[in-house]
């Protein structure tokens, strides 16, 4: 019985990385409303650190997860 769990809880583990991959993967182009927006979203990515490189930024990193 507890083969079957963890079986099952491996199973679940990979299609849930499966899919983030998918979804990070995806080229994500972005259009704001306004320069504000923009200036938000900026500073926002330059402050944030990636959390598959650590040592650099959102803006900086070219890691999947991070766009």
């Amino acid at each position: 019985m507890a083969k079957i769990t963890m079986i099952k809880r491996i199973i679940n583990i990979c299609i849930t990385f499966l899919c983030f991959s998918t979804i990070s993967a995806q080229a994500i182009e972005y259009e704001f409303i306004n320069a504000s927006h923009k200036s938000q979203y900026e500073r926002i990515v330059t402050q944030l650190r990636c959390v598959v490189c650590q040592n650099q930024t959102l803006a900086e990193s070219n890691a999947p997860l991070a766009k």
